[in-house]
């Protein structure tokens, strides 16, 4: 057998990342079609590469991204804030209690892809449900992640009479929830 090579963990990562963006970009035609997604939250923007495959699907989406950065490289807000710039619908937040208060209506969609630990991530499974619309969505990034994994599926057990949900099991994995039909 042979060793693999720095090159070769180099394609794998490449193709990782456009197997993710490409999935990203059809959970968000998906969700266009299914709700309209005028309005969407991210729970951990980063560098903004996300919020930017989203608002590139669907650029006349309000877009209110929250992060705080903290143990990120330092770098990290002034390019998301970069990249961010280019549409004027796009609002971020550094702190989780701003941009609760600053919410014009409830979201479409909302992408928790923020604390990996698990009270931050039940937190931001709290703030999604209770600021989703009737056909909302909520995914989960990095479900298989310990802490993510618990929390989402503590969050579940809590909810499950009032959302449906569907695991991809791709790309650290994804939970996609969204409320079942009344």
């Amino acid at each position: 057998m042979n060793e693999i090579t720095k090159e070769d963990l180099f394609i794998f990562h490449k193709l990782d990342d456009l197997m993710y963006w490409g999935i990203l970009k059809i959970f968000m035609e998906k969700i266009q079609a299914h709700n309209g997604c005028k309005n969407m939250t991210e729970f951990g923007i980063n560098t903004g590469s996300g919020s930017n495959k989203f608002l590139d699907v669907n650029p006349t989406c309000n877009y209110y991204g929250y992060d705080s950065w903290e143990g990120t490289n330092a770098s990290a807000e002034a390019i998301a804030r970069k990249a961010l710039k280019k549409y004027p619908n796009a609002t971020i937040f550094k702190q989780r209690t701003d941009i609760l208060k600053q919410l014009p209506t409830k979201m479409d969609f909302v992408y928790v892809d923020g604390g990996h630990s698990t009270e931050d991530c039940l937190n931001d499974l709290e703030l999604a449900k209770n600021n989703i619309t009737e056909k909302g969505v909520i995914i989960v990034h990095d479900y298989f992640f310990h802490c993510v994994f618990k929390a989402t599926e503590d969050w579940y057990q809590k909810n499950k009479g009032e959302f449906d949900r569907e695991q991809i099991n791709l790309h650290r994995g994804w939970m996609i929830f969204w409320r079942k039909e009344k």
